[in-house]
């Protein structure tokens, strides 16, 4: 079985600039390599704008902001993921839970850019890293499932990635899913002197074909 799913979160950014909300579509791929297990990839990509009075002096790619100069930030996200989960049915047909381990790659193109000074900086702050976790799943009747899943891992100083969402899947007919939850996606990526940190939460709906 394979099933293409098209996810569409409506992300706000916490930070404390000032930043417009974001509809971020994702793509997943989704192959079945046993009766309790499966295989899966996914893309998603965006783009995040926003500005600030730094409250103390930044150096970023060799270039130094000062204190209480206004900056405007821009960041693009481009993140990819294959991840393979089995799960064990505790009661089967209703609820089945177990692990999720996934490969993850992370880029960041982040630009700083000074209008009252004129400084301009970017950088580009890749990533990839293995994660684990776990996936539930709980189906109280057969159209409506209920579902749940975390992975992520911290790596010291270079930085830390935790990916979790939670929701509901309705299945009208047997080729057809749709769904709605919320997401969390939390990452800090360190290179040389240089780190990103975006955290993005939201409420997302999808849906799913499979075939």
């Amino acid at each position: 079985v394979v099933g293409l799913a098209i996810i569409v979160a409506m992300f706000n950014r916490r930070r404390t600039a000032n930043v417009d909300d974001a509809n971020l579509p994702e793509v997943r791929l989704t192959f079945s390599t046993g009766l309790s297990s499966k295989l899966r990839l996914a893309y998603l990509q965006g783009n995040f704008d926003g500005d600030t009075t730094l409250g103390q002096s930044i150096q970023f790619s060799g270039t130094t902001f000062g204190a209480n100069t206004r900056v405007d930030t821009e960041l693009d996200l481009y993140y990819g993921r294959i991840g393979w989960t089995w799960q064990f049915p505790v009661v089967p047909g209703i609820f089945k839970i177990g692990p999720l381990v996934e490969l993850k790659g992370l880029v960041i193109d982040a630009t700083v850019r000074s209008p009252g000074t004129g400084l301009r900086e970017s950088g580009l702050l890749p990533m990839a890293f293995p994660t684990v976790g776990g996936m539930l799943n709980v189906s109280p009747i057969a159209a409506l499932d209920i579902f749940a899943e975390v992975s992520g891992m911290t790596f010291g100083s270079f930085g830390h990635v935790v990916d979790a969402e939670a929701g509901l899947r309705f299945i009208p007919i047997r080729f057809l899913t749709l769904s709605a939850g919320y997401r969390v996606f939390d990452v800090r990526i360190e290179h040389d002197d240089d780190f990103a940190k975006l955290k993005l939460t939201g409420p997302f709906v999808g849906a799913s074909f499979r075939f």
